[in-house]
């Protein structure tokens, strides 16, 4: 370690902050690590306070420049774009200046023109930049979206270009680790660590709990697989009648309309839930489900419902994702089954189902992997000396 002083940390975000969704949930429990780790946390909201969330934790909060992200036409964007970039050397002052803050970590800010003006002016005012890449953008625009490709090609370019000039990366998985290298960022510039997770939600698995009861929490998308989960669910309702489907999280239109067409009683969307509720549903099932499809997205992640499931010590099924089948063992931690294949993932779900005592077995070997390798205030204390070491 080259300094062993403590530093003011400063995490420029663009989630919202403390609570929303899965990046929300990823720096609140970063932050609150490194709290716990004794270090002096600011967090900084590029968009603003986006949910109006309360913040109940003890990090201080402060927008980037504005209180809100701009809606309407796109010339209100692009003006607003154009003034964040302009207030760069401010922000770097106020950090550095008034806040005596002379690290700063970078999440969820992919983009080259902001970046690249940052990194050289923090230069100036003796700031140590560290960066945090938790996915890999693909491609998802129509033909006629040019904003998003301009976006994409500079993510890229911020791949390509920009990242070996940081202190230091956090990434998740092995292919962003892959990626950084290949684009010449050196090895010791680099830490892997799966996520952050607060396992002190635990809840034993017992038998009391609904015995057909599977549970899904996150994004209801297509690269997230939910559209396998309700298919495997309908083969699953042909042996077990009165297995249940709770999803919780945000419903598209088009998973809606195909709740709708398929007449399930027994799928119940729960939406948006806070935190205590959600812990609440997920504590009643009996089995809980991450459908992730196959991508090169899916890959360069670890899924934030992984880990908050594990704390349930609910038995986990998954789709064989990224980096998981080189941490996790079948039917030891959780049950895998082949991504984009809902008779796969069907099957799995009824081998829990079938083998009550086995699964509480693996529920219990899942939570223990999870808390040794993805509890957040050890893994805070991993990232804390990878920052110190590499500080300038």
């Amino acid at each position: 370690m080259k300094k062993s002083v403590k530093h003011t940390i400063s995490i420029l975000t663009a989630s919202d902050f403390p609570y929303h969704g899965a990046a929300e949930s990823f720096v609140r429990q970063l932050s609150l690590g490194l709290h716990h780790n004794k270090a002096k946390i600011h967090i900084y909201r590029y968009w603003g306070n986006l949910y109006s969330q309360e913040n109940d934790t003890a990090i201080k909060v402060y927008n980037y420049l504005f209180h809100r992200k701009p809606s309407g036409n796109g010339i209100l964007k692009v003006a607003d774009v154009i003034s964040k970039i302009f207030y760069i050397p401010f922000f770097l002052y106020r950090i550095s200046q008034r806040r005596k803050s002379h690290i700063l970590i970078i999440y969820g800010l992919d983009y080259a023109f902001f970046l690249g003006p940052l990194l050289v002016l923090s230069k100036l005012f003796n700031i140590s930049c560290f960066r945090i890449i938790t996915d890999y953008r693909v491609a998802e625009y129509t033909p006629n979206d040019w904003t998003k490709k301009i976006k994409l090609f500079l993510t890229y370019k911020q791949h390509e270009i920009l990242d070996r000039y940081f202190n230091g990366i956090l990434v998740l998985s092995n292919q962003l680790k892959k990626m950084l290298i290949e684009n010449h960022v050196g090895d010791n510039k680099i830490l892997l660590i799966p996520h952050f997770i607060d396992m002190d939600t635990q809840r034993s698995w017992s038998r009391n709990k609904s015995p057909y009861r599977i549970g899904y929490c996150g994004n209801m998308e297509s690269k997230n697989g939910i559209k396998y989960l309700i298919d495997a669910f309908s083969i699953i309702q042909k042996e077990y009648f009165s297995a249940e489907l709770f999803l919780i999280g945000k419903v598209d239109a088009e998973l809606k309309k195909k709740i709708r067409l398929l007449q399930h009683s027994n799928i119940h969307q729960l939406g948006l839930l806070s935190i205590k509720d959600v812990e609440n549903e997920l504590s009643q099932c009996s089995v809980l489900v991450n459908p992730r499809s196959k991508s090169k997205w899916a890959d360069a992640g670890f899924p934030t419902k992984i880990g908050e499931y594990f704390s349930t010590q609910i038995p986990v099924v998954s789709t064989k994702v990224g980096d998981l089948p080189k941490y996790m063992s079948d039917k030891k931690e959780l049950l895998f089954a082949e991504p984009n294949n809902s008779k796969s993932l069907a099957d799995s779900i009824k081998f829990i189902f079938d083998n009550p005592f086995m699964a509480a077995i693996i529920g219990i070997n899942g939570y223990e992997w999870a808390n040794s390798n993805l509890e957040y205030r050890s893994n805070a204390q991993k990232f804390l000396n990878f920052i110190y070491f590499n500080v300038e």
